[in-house]
Order: C-alpha cells, then sequence, then structure tokens
C-alpha cells in the first residue's frame, strides 16, 4: 500500500485558500457571528472588538482545521477505509480547532475554562468544530466543481465541455464501455460516445495517467494502491477501484504510488 505524495495535499491546500469564494465564506460567517453575538461576546466586546474577535477565530480555525484535514486523507490516511479515513480525519480536525479557540480566547479574553467547565467547553467546541468540518468538506468540493481545472483556472479540460453541466467537476477517472467513455468528476459521472484515445487527449492539463488500455486516472483523486500479483490496483477518491495493467505497474512506481 502507497502514500499519496504530500505535495498533492499542499497544493489542494494552496489552491483552497487562494480561491477569493473561500475568503469571502469566511468573512461573511465571521460578520455573521459578529452581528449574533454568541457565547456572550455580544456583551462583553463592542462591535469593532467583537467583529476582530470572530475574524480571528473564523480564518486562524478553518485554516488549522481544513488544512490538517486535507494533510491526514492525503498522507498518513492513504489506503484506509474511506469512512474511517474521514471519521479520523474530521477527529483530528475537531481537536485541532478546539486547540485553536482555546488559545484565542485566552490570548483576547485571558478565558481559560476551569476544571468544571473543561468537559463542557471542549465537549462544546468539538462538536462544532465536526460540523465546520463538514462545512469544509462541502465548500471544497464546491469550488472544486466551480473551478473545474483545480490547477489552472485558465485551462479547462476540454472534455468537460461534453458532460452535462451539472456533472463538471475535477476530473477523476476516464474509462472506456464500448464505443462510449464514462467520465468521472468530483460531481458526478456521465457517458459520452467517442473513441478512448481521443477522450484521454481531451484531460488538458489535468495531471494523470493511463493505467490500462481501458482507464486513466487523475493523480490528485487517487487515494491509495496495491499490487495483486503482477497487477496493481488503484483506489479512487470516489471509491471506486481502477485496475493497473502489469505492463503499467511502473508508471505508477514512477510516479511515486508503490514503492519501488
Amino acid at each position: 500500500m502507497s502514500r499519496r505524495p504530500p505535495h498533492h495535499a499542499l497544493r489542494e491546500i494552496r489552491s483552497h485558500f487562494a480561491h477569493p469564494a473561500t475568503w469571502a465564506v469566511m468573512l461573511a460567517i465571521a460578520a455573521l457571528l459578529a452581528i449574533l453575538g454568541p457565547f456572550g461576546t455580544g456583551d462583553s466586546l463592542r462591535a469593532v472588538p467583537r467583529l476582530a474577535f470572530w475574524s480571528a477565530h473564523v480564518a486562524v480555525n478553518y485554516v488549522i482545521g481544513y488544512a490538517v484535514n486535507r494533510l491526514l486523507q492525503g498522507g498518513p490516511l492513504q489506503g484506509v477505509p474511506h469512512w474511517m479515513a474521514l471519521a479520523v480525519a474530521n477527529l483530528c480536525t475537531g481537536l485541532a480547532i478546539c486547540a485553536g479557540v482555546f488559545v484565542i480566547n485566552w490570548a483576547a479574553l485571558g478565558y481559560v475554562p476551569g476544571r468544571a467547565e473543561a468537559a463542557g467547553f471542549f465537549g462544546t467546541v468539538l462538536v462544532i468544530a465536526l460540523i465546520v468540518s463538514g462545512v469544509m468538506e462541502m465548500l471544497a468540493r464546491t469550488l472544486v466543481a466551480a473551478d473545474p481545472s483545480g490547477e489552472d483556472r485558465d485551462s479547462t479540460p476540454p472534455i468537460l465541455d461534453r458532460l452535462a453541466f451539472d456533472k463538471r467537476g475535477a476530473l477523476v477517472a476516464l474509462s472506456a464501455e464500448d464505443h462510449y467513455v464514462r467520465v468521472t468528476t468530483t460531481a458526478g459521472e456521465d457517458l459520452v460516445l467517442m473513441r478512448f484515445g481521443d477522450a484521454v487527449k481531451e484531460v488538458g492539463a489535468t495531471n494523470g495517467l493511463q493505467v490500462h488500455r481501458a482507464h486513466w486516472v487523475a493523480v490528485a483523486e487517487i487515494r491509495a494502491a496495491r499490487r495483486e500479483g503482477e497487477r496493481a490496483v488503484l483506489t479512487l477518491s470516489t471509491g471506486a477501484e481502477v485496475p493497473v495493467s502489469r505492463a503499467n505497474v511502473p508508471r505508477i512506481r514512477e510516479a511515486g504510488l508503490l514503492p519501488r
């Protein structure tokens, strides 16, 4: 079993935080919290300090949470069953956000929960953090769907123009099925009437590998790889498994997906 090279996760994190929509959503959440003034901040802080307080919480904890989540799912949790990887990543994300909340509350308000309050404080923050983790996952998928190339916003893979609009997302895989090609993206899948070789030519700048005469996969969407005799099998972000022919095993080994 191999791990996805960490630079893919780092590239995904940089791309996510370079997107204006990410910061717009964070600002909107911070403004809403400043208006509502939860946890007594409406009474203890004036408007401007309250906005600064919640902006710090949202920005710091979102950045920490998203980075921890993506680095875990793109590294140590490779090869772990998808549901387990998601649960562990979200739990670790929640704990990281708990630490961020504690530090900000201590620095801004001088608040440190006592023994009697600690369990309730961290329990509440952990539940909120887990909800935020789910929101992060949905936001990330939404941004990818809105920006299908993921790496080059000015170069959309031509093959996406052949799909129904609601199926256009980041490319995950191409598979030949008789005279059709099944195109799988993060937004779903669709069948396109064309030759498989022509479909591969239309992936644009997407970094991918043809691992079988009937299968092409995007490297960024590979979650695990394992040997099966002289061949191999790749597990994708969708949970699907794609066979790697014996002739293409050296190719995925050179890509760092299998031990040398």
